[in-house]
């Protein structure tokens, strides 16, 4: 995938923002290749899963949060949560905080990409009237 230039801008500034996160992770990376974009790869076991082109800017914001709570969830609980028990809000908060903190940092768009932010934590982590989540 060949991104425009003011994709490739945008991709490149939420790269920036995240650059200290992702260099930290031992389980993934993201990568720029000039004939297809920006792919994550698992980087512990590459032949274990496919690498996942990303192909515009909202996903890899997403894909980024998403791996940025994984973790956060990981390191808190330190084991599975069971299916009926809710994350709890401590956690959430944290996530929450870590989340919209990283995000905060991208230049261009910052707006649309924390509405993006919130979105994402409440999709995922609240409950509704009805139960599901």
């Amino acid at each position: 995938m060949i991104y425009t230039a003011e994709t490739k801008q945008k991709m490149d500034s939420i790269m920036e923002a995240f650059a200290e996160y992702i260099q930290e992770q031992s389980y993934f990376d993201i990568l720029y290749s000039e004939k297809v974009g920006y792919i994550r790869i698992i980087a512990e076991m590459p032949e274990a899963e496919s690498p996942m082109v990303i192909e515009t800017p909202d996903s890899l914001v997403e894909t980024i949060i998403g791996d940025v709570a994984d973790d956060l969830i990981a390191e808190k609980l330190r084991k599975p949560l069971p299916e009926d028990e809710d994350l709890p809000e401590e956690i959430k908060a944290e996530i929450y905080q870590q989340i919209i903190e990283s995000v905060g940092r991208i230049g261009e768009d910052r707006e649309h990409y924390l509405d993006l932010a919130r979105n994402y934590c409440q999709n995922r982590f609240e409950k509704r009237a009805d139960g599901e989540i």
